[in-house]
Order: structure tokens, then C-alpha cells, then sequence
């Protein structure tokens, strides 16, 4: 990954998001561009200038991962969710934290939602007494998101 890359990654602006609730809890940012694909959803999403909230009515995790999951298909179907995956995914604020809902782990991008992976580096020694060498895992080129990264 060059420097550019590392230094785009870092940068986060706040003013291109509003922050995405599930009751008390702050649990993604959404990107300030695609708030307006939620408002068709007025029944599921409260929007203000300054959040928008997962409406209070679905206040169980069941209701929860049902609204979010119809939004989620039908924003997929317009291309908006890249890299479907099948993988059902918790939305948590830490790894063992309880979940809020479950959601396609191809929509945790749009909705901003914290995720967690699995990234290999190795430190490899040789036989032959030189330098140990340093493995540096890289995607597939054939990932839906984030191509050979």
C-alpha cells in the first residue's frame, strides 16, 4: 500500500457523514451523499440535519435486522451495496459487546458500522542464517471490496 493510499485511508471527515444510531447507541457513520437513498424508508429511519436514527418502533433484534434487512436487499438491487457476500453480520460496538442487529456484512460499509477481520503477516526464518524476512498479507485480486489491498 503506497503512502497516498495509507494517508486516504486515515482520513475521516466528519462533516461528509452523519453519525447512525440504534437507540442510545452511536453505531456507524453514513455517508452524507446516501442519506437521502434512506429517507424513502420514513417508517425506518428518523433523519434530522445531524443523525439519522434507526426509528424506536423496532426494538428488538429481531425487528431491527427485519427493517434494516429490506432496506439493505433493495439498496443492493440498485447496485448501492457492493460485494454481497451471504454472511450475516452483527452490528456491535466491540467484539463482545451483544448485537443490535444482524445486516448482510456487504452493507456494514454503507451503514459505516464497525467490523472485524482476520489479517495474516508472519515474521519467516530461513535456514540459511540470512535476514529474517517479513510477510505481508495482501487480498485477492478477486475481492468485491478493496481489491488487492
Amino acid at each position: 500500500m503506497s503512502l497516498p493510499c495509507l494517508i486516504a485511508a486515515r482520513r475521516f471527515d466528519v462533516g461528509a457523514h452523519l453519525p447512525f444510531y440504534i437507540d442510545s447507541d452511536q453505531v456507524g457513520w453514513i455517508r452524507s451523499s446516501d442519506v437521502r437513498l434512506l429517507a424513502r424508508w420514513p417508517d425506518v429511519f428518523d433523519i434530522d440535519d445531524a443523525r439519522v436514527n434507526l426509528a424506536p418502533s423496532f426494538n428488538t433484534i429481531d425487528l431491527r435486522s427485519a427493517a434494516l434487512g429490506s432496506v439493505i436487499g433493495a439498496l443492493a438491487a440498485e447496485g448501492r451495496i457492493p460485494g454481497w457476500r451471504n454472511e450475516t453480520y452483527a452490528i456491535r460496538n466491540a467484539f463482545d459487546a451483544p448485537p443490535l442487529a444482524y445486516i448482510e456484512r456487504a452493507a456494514s460499509r454503507f451503514f459505516g458500522t464497525l467490523t472485524y477481520a482476520v489479517h495474516l503477516n508472519g515474521v519467516v526464518e530461513y535456514a540459511d542464517g540470512g535476514a529474517p524476512k517479513l510477510w505481508i498479507a495482501r487480498r485477492s485480486d478477486t475481492k468485491a471490496t478493496d481489491p488487492g489491498m
